[in-house]
């Protein structure tokens, strides 16, 4: 990371809060609460979408990312419905149930065609 992104409070924040929700998870685990899934997932969100801003910050400030794929609704769409798939699959698994299979396979599809699309869309230019 460089200077710019360690200076945004947003991608830093975020980055705090991931680590401090997987602090408070381990210690909801060790009391036997199983709030602590709960704190593990919304940790994963968290430091998902700040590595992806720190990453669009890295790269507009390097001038390497497409500003169309930032703007394409169908694409951050599609990102934000991979992950509540992924956190679905990952649930369902924890809870043992057999359907976590199947979210799992329509998070993969999802995310292929949402970086074929972002391919595409950055070809154009």
């Amino acid at each position: 990371m460089n200077y710019k992104v360690l200076k945004d409070i947003k991608t830093m924040g975020g980055f705090i809060l991931s680590i401090m929700l997987i602090i408070i998870a381990v210690a909801l685990a060790a009391n036997d609460n199983d709030f602590w899934v709960f704190c593990v997932v919304v940790s994963m969100l968290v430091f998902a979408f700040s590595v992806k801003r720190a990453d669009n910050i890295y790269k507009l400030e390097n001038g390497n990312i497409n500003q169309k794929n930032l703007k394409d609704v169908k694409i951050i769409a599609g990102y934000i419905a991979s992950l509540l798939l992924g956190v679905i699959a990952l649930v369902l698994a924890a809870k043992a149930h057999d359907l976590w299979v199947f979210f799992l396979f329509v998070f993969l599809a999802v995310s292929a065609l949402i970086v074929v699309r972002a391919n595409k869309r950055y070809k154009e230019d």
